[in-house]
């Protein structure tokens, strides 16, 4: 299908107009946007309000629907490994032959989830453009001298043949964890970005993909892109998930996985940057951020803070150790009280791609809503000190000619002039300080 995209807006213009043309894929269906709550704090939070989803669980349920956040407990579907080995194998070979000796703990708690059982990892395993199994061998924080094996999570793979799966046992026991304790509020699913980037060429598992095969660029053989069979454990985990109106929460939506972003409901990378990129492929679902190594520089994380509001994406630290003590917690909660609540109410009025707005001197703008309330905001940033002119087409936004703009963090107000077209705001800019609109 070829659509025309209004010059005016380019590209802003046609992912309107994707959304509009696969709207499932846009729907939001968490309820409240907010912070994403790393672990399980030492500490009693202060500010629990700000959090809108907690990578956690099932314990600790009850505080987060005591406040209000979505409780979404861990799980790894790419990859299973042998860890605490006594040495790292010198080759993939190797790792092959100590693999197929290895016999795991017979009373593993971890093993409804496909972990430590030797089945799930033959059946799931990778093969490589030679034929043989892909393998990472590696040394980690959490496991030590490890192998691992990256896995097909399709969870429709080896249907009907009784063979275990990593994606089939996993969906099984989110069904059973969520059966239990009714009042989770969905799954967060890890590591999609690493996993993702491996090739499967094992032809058993062709026939079971439900998404199309790709093929190798330097011999056009077909394969599976492994980060299509994890958009295919997605679409599965939604399919049970969704109906409850439960959430599915991805970590690693990084540019090459776009279309998984389609999938889940909560966006999430461990990072920061192309922030653009990540508000165009969430619409207007929750996208947050982890940011590590900056736990030592509050005035630091206050610059992503502003970065990132512009564009109504959530930053939490990283750094579970801030969370070990009141005095340690102290600026985050600082920063959190300062920065979310006026995000929250211009998020969840809903991102609108195009604009209708035009800024001189090189700011930036956004705009969301009108949300329930009738209000429209804008968003406004520069990376220098300036005043800047906005031109509203207010005929677009359904305004008046004259209205007034204020700024939920200030509370500076600023008032429109009727103009040709529409109307116009000069609005003043603190180098890398962004500006909260509320348009009434």
């Amino acid at each position: 299908t070829i659509s025309r995209v209004d010059p005016r807006w380019g590209l802003r213009d046609a992912a309107l107009r994707y959304q509009k043309a696969n709207p499932a894929a846009f729907v939001k269906r968490a309820k409240h946007d907010g912070l994403w709550l790393f672990g399980e704090p030492k500490i009693v939070l202060p500010d629990p309000e700000n959090y809108g989803f907690h990578e956690g669980g099932p314990t600790g349920w009850e505080f987060d629907e005591e406040h209000g956040i979505a409780t979404c407990p861990y799980i790894v579907p790419g990859q299973r490994e042998i860890q605490r080995l006594d040495s790292l194998p010198a080759s993939a070979s190797e790792a092959m032959r100590l693999f197929r000796g290895w016999r795991p703990p017979s009373d593993s708690p971890r093993a409804g989830r496909g972990w430590d059982d030797p089945e799930v990892i033959e059946n799931c395993l990778l093969h490589d453009a030679q034929g043989q199994p892909q393998v990472v061998i590696r040394e980690t924080p959490w496991a030590g001298n490890s192998v691992t094996f990256p896995m097909n999570a399709n969870p429709w793979l080896f249907e009907g043949s009784g063979r275990k799966t990593v994606g089939r046992m996993l969906v099984d026991h989110t069904a059973t964890m969520h059966h239990q304790i009714p009042a989770l509020d969905g799954m967060y699913i890890d590591s999609l970005g690493m996993w993702g980037d491996y090739d499967n060429f094992r032809q058993e598992h062709f026939a079971y993909a439900r998404l199309p095969l790709s093929y190798d660029a330097s011999s056009g053989r077909p394969m599976i892109p492994n980060h299509l069979s994890l958009l295919e454990f997605l679409q599965g985990l939604g399919e049970l998930l969704h109906p409850d109106g439960k959430l599915v929460f991805g970590n690693g939506i990084h540019p090459t996985r776009r279309f998984q972003a389609l999938a889940v409901d909560v966006l999430g990378v461990e990072g920061r940057g192309q922030l653009e990129h990540k508000r165009t492929i969430a619409g207007s679902k929750p996208f947050l951020l982890l940011i590590y190594n900056i736990h030592t520089r509050p005035a630091e994380m206050e610059q992503w803070f502003n970065r990132c509001a512009h564009w109504g994406i959530y930053p939490s630290f990283g750094n579970i150790t801030l969370f070990r003590t009141p005095e340690s917690y102290a600026p985050i909660a600082q920063l959190n009280n300062r920065y979310v609540p006026s995000m929250r109410e211009v998020t969840e009025a809903g991102w609108q791609p195009v604009t209708h707005v035009r800024a001189s001197g090189g700011a930036l703008v956004e705009r969301w809503g009108p949300g329930s309330n009738g209000a429209t905001y804008m968003t406004v940033f520069s990376e220098r000190a300036t005043t800047t002119t906005l031109t509203l087409d207010t005929a677009a936004l359904g305004l008046g000619t004259r209205f007034v703009a204020r700024d939920l963090l200030t509370g500076d107000q600023f008032s429109a002039r009727a103009a040709a077209g529409g109307a116009t705001l000069s609005v003043r800019l603190s180098a890398g300080r962004v500006r909260m609109l509320r348009l009434r």
